[in-house]
């Protein structure tokens, strides 16, 4: 998560094309049984949000939830 914080956030509005990867790789972590990590990875997807527009986050979030459904 460091290294998306670090490496990828400071690329801002650029992440678009590649945001719901981003959401992908994130999300597992939200299943984690570990308190900290759990809210580590909810702060992420907070800062992930914000770095792109909440209307992108969401659009992701929606597209990958649909397709892991199939």
């Amino acid at each position: 998560l460091e290294l998306y914080r670090e490496h990828y956030f400071k690329l801002g509005k650029q992440l678009i094309p590649c945001i719901a990867g981003l959401v992908v790789s994130i999300l597992p972590g939200v299943d984690e049984q570990n308190e900290a990590l759990q809210k580590n990875v909810y702060e992420t997807l907070d800062l992930l949000s914000d770095t792109v527009g909440k209307r992108f986050f969401i659009g992701a979030v929606w597209m990958v939830t649909f397709k892991m459904q199939k």
